[in-house]
């Protein structure tokens, strides 16, 4: 396994990893974008709890897939790094 493959390796985990978070915050986003627009409420507040409560909630529920593909990878650049090291 080469540099760049371990590279790209890192990048598809922190897309894998990030992606769930991110969704969400975008689609809440959405909604409470079209629910104020209909109710002429501009409150940064209003948007920013919703969101940061979504995400946390999501990093809550994924938080076992989330850490068994960090250790994954981690223990997988490790092996690795003992290779080259011989």
């Amino acid at each position: 396994m080469d540099l760049s493959s371990i590279a790209a390796d890192a990048l598809r985990l922190v897309l894998a990893l990030a992606l769930p978070a991110l969704v969400a915050s975008f689609a809440l986003r959405v909604v409470l974008s079209l629910f104020a627009v209909a109710t002429q409420g501009q409150d940064a507040s209003v948007s920013f709890v919703p969101r940061l409560l979504a995400v946390a909630l999501v990093l809550f529920l994924g938080r076992e897939f989330l850490g068994t593909e960090l250790v994954q990878f981690t223990a997988s650049i490790f092996h690795h790094i003992s290779l080259v090291q011989r």
